[in-house]
Formats: structure tokens, sequence, C-alpha cells
């Protein structure tokens, strides 16, 4: 069973605006899409790399659905050399790829066939990514990852979150439940640790999750994760302030929760900071 819970902290990160052409609201900054853009920047990834390769020294990664390679980057400039990021043909085109070029493979992801990348890598990435492929794909996807890297860093986005080219929206015990049919399991080491970090996308501090094999989480003494999906104030405030117009397309009981959890939120905030 699903367990819906809004720890409450301060400040916003979305700015809205009206779009000329309809009269509807639409996001101005910050969009929760992974691919290229303006609105990429370094800001989680500065935070979070260091934490990640603190824990588990990799000395090769790769990003499956990297964008212009702003989190490879990042791992970079903490001394990991030995990469490849993976997204589509509208990357490399667009000219504004952070990295290498040798260093990125153009393919769709919605059909990648791990079977052409012959290697394995230390760590693998895929950061609200997932959202983006359609659900008949989801076992590729995880197939893949699994291919890849016994440890990796995941998040995705959960229904009702809404953003660009969202057509598969899953709370992560969708993707626990795929991953532990390929003998990982989920961690839940990113959410504690960031989830009062304002320099960190509101995204990824309710989504991210260390995925490893059940060997991996024995060696490192890891709990597997109690399932307790948590919403965070901003995707709640999206709701609650009339901001976001299509409020139909989330869940019934995704969103009676999160009125719920709003209405008990003045309680939580003493209890947890």
């Amino acid at each position: 069973m699903t367990c819906f819970t809004c720890l409450v902290y301060p400040a916003g990160y979305f700015s809205y605006g009206t779009d000329k052409t309809n009269g509807q609201p639409k996001m101005k900054t910050n969009k929760p899409i992974h691919h290229y853009g303006a609105e990429f920047n370094t800001s989680a990834a500065d935070i979070i790399v260091p934490y990640i390769t603190g824990i588990f020294h990799p000395t090769s990664v790769v990003d499956i659905g990297c964008g212009i390679g702003t989190w490879l980057k990042v791992f970079e400039n903490n001394g990991i050399t030995d990469m490849l990021g993976i997204d589509g043909h509208h990357v490399s085109d667009s000219g504004q790829l952070l990295i290498p070029a040798d260093k990125f493979v153009a393919t769709d992801l919605n059909t990648i066939d791990h079977k052409r990348f012959d290697r394995k890598f230390d760590l693998a990435i895929c950061l609200e990514v997932a959202e983006h492929l359609q659900e008949a794909y989801a076992d590729n996807l995880v197939n893949t990852l699994c291919s890849f890297s016994d440890v990796m860093l995941f998040s995705a986005a959960i229904p009702g979150q809404t953003g660009e080219n969202h057509v598969n929206e899953q709370y992560p015990t969708y993707w626990a439940k795929k991953f532990l049919q390929h003998n990982y399991v989920f961690v839940d080491l990113i959410r504690p640790k960031f989830w009062n970090s304002p320099e960190v996308e509101w995204w990824y501090r309710q989504n991210a999750f260390v995925v490893v094999k059940r060997s991996v989480a024995e060696t490192f003494h890891f709990t597997p994760w109690d399932e307790k999906v948590y919403v965070i104030k901003e995707m709640l405030e999206m709701y609650t302030s009339g901001s976001v117009k299509y409020i139909n397309s989330v869940p019934s009981k995704t969103l009676f929760n999160l009125l719920v959890d709003r209405l008990g939120s003045k309680i939580r905030r003493h209890v947890k900071s």
C-alpha cells in the first residue's frame, strides 16, 4: 500500500505565466524535463554527485537520458572521465552538448538495445527520464539499466507531477517492482539527505533513489526502501495555488491524499524539519 506524507519546507521553485495563445498557465522556469535547453543547470548535480561518489567511488558512469550531459559534466569535474551519455538525436543536433561528442551515443530511448553496448559501468544514472517513455517500453528501460551496472541513481516523475511530454508517470513502487525482478532493490539515501536542500530541484528531492543489486545492498548494509512515498510541498502548491488548470488529469486518489496532507501540514512541520 502506498503511503503519502507531505513534509513542508520553505521556498518554492516554480514561476508561472500565461500562455498568450490559449490563456492557459504554463511553467516559465525550472521545468521538470530532462532533454536540453536554458533550464539546465548543475546545481543539483554539484551537490548530489560528490555524495554518491563518496559512497561508491565509481570510476565509470553511464547516463541514460543524459540530455546535454549536465550530470556527466559534473562527474567529469569530480575526476571521472570514463563516461557515456545516451539520448535522442535531437540532443546531438542541438549543438549544446557539455561532454565530448565521442562520449555521446544517439538512439531512441524507447527502443534502446542494451546488447549494443557490450560493457558494464560502475554507476548508471537515469534521472526524470522514464516518465517520457511509453509504458510499453518501461521493462526495456529497466533491463537496459540493469545490464549497465549493479549501482544506479534513478528518479522518475510520480502521478500528478505533470511536465512536458510526461506519458508514463508512476509511483516509485511501480519501478521498484520491475527492478526487483532483476534482484535489484531501492535504497532511500537521497530523499532524507537532500529533502531540505533548496539548491536541489524538488523533483530530484522527491523522486530520487539509489538502486542496487541485492548483493551490493548486503555488502554496504543498506536497508531496502520501506515503500513510503512523500509528496513535496512544491508539487502540492501547483494545485492548491490554482496555477495548474489540468487538475482533472491527476488520479483522484493522488489528489485526495495531497489535499489531506495539506490540511495536516501545519502539524507535521513541527514534527519533522
